[in-house]
């Protein structure tokens, strides 16, 4: 019977050496650099698809929206902003708007009111409609019409990303979307 020396039983358990895992681990980390660049590449891109979809996809149905309430309505008055509108002797304005209150009829001929108003939070633009039914406005809008992001020339200038105006009889409301795309739409109104 042979004999094995200390040095040659250790060569005989299976195992991977030092080097190999070190090349192992070496390998692994530039596959997974490899993925978090291409994550890192796919996540911009689809933020730049969003921020450019206002123009395409939001501005045409935040118009709908609410142009169809403005159609409902008894008649408007626009407010420089939401708490404007919402205080009772606030003073109404013909420019450089950012609120709508309207004035329903309802079922038995009471009047009923919404508040169609932009609020920023952050970097970004909130559309929001209230509700006053006869028990008040409430501190929390009913619902949210559109969300965007700021853009950098209204963060900048402080200007109006809901921009609302009565021209010669004709009601103006201009949406200036995340990339100071800017559309306008136009009805006649019965200011």
């Amino acid at each position: 019977m042979k004999r094995m020396s200390p040095a040659k039983s250790k060569r005989k358990l299976k195992g991977f050496t030092l080097v190999e895992l070190t090349v192992a681990i070496g390998v692994n980390l530039v596959i997974i650099g490899a993925a978090l660049a291409v994550l890192t590449q796919q996540s911009a891109i689809n933020n730049e698809i969003r921020k450019r979809s206002f123009i395409p996809e939001q501005a045409p149905q935040i118009n709908t929206v609410v142009s169809k309430m403005i159609k409902r309505a008894d008649r408007f008055q626009i407010y420089k902003d939401v708490a404007a509108a919402q205080s009772a002797n606030a003073a109404t304005s013909l420019a450089d708007c950012s609120a709508i209150l309207l004035v329903y009829r309802d079922s038995i001929g009471g009047r009923v009111f919404g508040l169609i108003g932009v609020e920023e939070v952050g970097d970004q633009v909130n559309l929001n409609y209230y509700l006053n039914s006869g028990s008040g406005w409430g501190g929390a809008p009913s619902w949210k019409i559109a969300s965007w992001g700021k853009s950098d020339t209204i963060k900048d200038n402080n200007d109006l990303p809901f921009d609302l105006s009565v021209e010669n009889g004709v009601l103006r409301m201009k949406l200036t979307g995340p990339l100071d795309e800017e559309v306008t739409y136009a009805s006649l109104s019965a200011y």
